[in-house]
């Protein structure tokens, strides 16, 4: 009966962490998120919402991606733009494409480390 309850428990503690979670992104949010260094830089993974559409976090190399969670045929369906970025692949790279929120498309993501 207690691994029951202790189980309900995380379940429920998992659902609320995850409402939570869900914030709905501002522009100012965004543009945060693309220069933001060290500490400061955003989790990989679900960001929030931006227009009622999932934000996601990528690593690639030291290039960050901030995209949305959507196929790149519906990028029009969500107000995004198609960005196509070179991505480090082993010892070379590969082109790709991904569909950000257009207050983005001015914004040039800063590497997570400091170059000197």
């Amino acid at each position: 009966m207690k691994s029951l309850v202790l189980l309900v428990v995380c379940v429920v503690l998992g659902f609320a962490s995850a409402s939570v979670s869900a914030k709905e992104l501002t522009n100012a949010d965004l543009l945060e998120a693309a220069v933001a260094k060290g500490r400061d830089a955003p989790k990989l993974g679900k960001l929030g919402t931006y227009n009622g559409t999932d934000i996601i976090v990528e690593n690639f190399g030291d290039i960050r991606i901030i995209r949305y969670d959507v196929d790149n045929a519906k990028c029009s369906d969500v107000n995004g733009v198609m960005r196509t970025v070179g991505t480090p692949t082993g010892a070379t790279g590969t082109i790709q494409r991904f569909c950000v929120p257009a207050v983005l498309m001015g914004q040039k993501e800063k590497p997570k480390k400091e170059m000197h």
